[in-house]
């Protein structure tokens, strides 16, 4: 077993070597919660190439630098567990159709910042910022209304919007100059510790979709990171249509990576 702080060290090493693979979600929201499991890393000198957090009823974080297949180990645990948060490369069939209740998988994309386009609003149109806390209900009712399963909760939304990792530049509106009313939203978190921006959330109202204000935030959004992190993620839940390149609106952009998570629960 590792203690909280070395496996938080070696943890955080080894995540900005690759984030998107290393965990599923940002470091930021992982870390506050690792006192609830045991802990355990292995490697040689500061070469790390195993992570795990795990108790009796779930997994938490699973990582391995080599041999990314299911192996008879992982198989083990995923049998016994009710809940499991564990990236593609170590699942087959078999093992997620064990888990009855949840089957959600979600991709994690990265952007390195090296091509970012201009954002280009349609005339009638304006960004504005989101003034926190002031407009907190204006946010938390527009994404309520949101389709999909993707939408976060409550309490995951009002997270974004608190120390250390709230970022007013990172919350825009777009508003319809015409009425004067927000139309389309941006929002993401910056994580200054290790310069991680996270694009937390993009919405456009159904009667404004079309219109690419969304894309405009989207390209806003990152040439604001860029001037305060080093790198950008974004996840979202997994649409089949788009199996063959999952995340395909924000690939558009520049994000990149192959890296698809499952949250399983029995």
């Amino acid at each position: 077993m590792a203690s909280g702080s070395d496996f938080i060290q070696a943890l955080r090493q080894t995540y900005l070597q690759n984030p998107c693979q290393v965990l599923p979600n940002p470091l930021w929201q992982t870390i506050p919660r690792l006192g609830d499991f045991e802990l355990a890393y292995g490697g040689s000198g500061d070469e790390v190439n195993r992570l795990e957090a795990w108790d009796e009823n779930s997994i938490y974080v699973y990582w391995r630098k080599e041999g990314r297949q299911p192996s008879l180990l992982i198989r083990r645990r995923l049998e016994s567990v009710q809940l499991a948060l564990i990236h593609q490369d170590f699942l087959d069939s078999p093992i997620v159709a064990g888990f009855t209740h949840t089957r959600q998988p979600f991709f994690r994309l990265l952007h390195d910042h090296a091509r970012i386009s201009a954002p280009s609003l349609p005339d009638g149109f304006r960004f504005e910022a989101v003034q926190i806390p002031l407009e907190r209900d204006r946010v938390l009712a527009m994404i309520a209304h949101a389709d999909g399963d993707g939408k976060p909760a409550t309490e995951t939304v009002e997270s974004w919007m608190q120390p250390p990792v709230y970022e007013a530049d990172f919350w825009l509106w777009v508003k319809d100059t015409n009425i004067g009313m927000p139309v389309a939203l941006v929002s993401g978190v910056l994580d200054r510790d290790i310069g991680e921006a996270v694009l937390t959330w993009v919405q456009v109202i159904p009667a404004y979709q079309g219109k690419g204000l969304a894309a405009a935030l989207v390209s806003e959004m990152l040439q604001r990171s860029a001037q305060k992190a080093q790198f950008t993620t974004v996840s979202s839940v997994f649409d089949f249509r788009e199996r063959e390149n999952p995340g395909a609106f924000f690939r558009q952009f520049g994000f990149a990576g192959e890296d698809v998570w499952w949250l399983l629960s029995r």
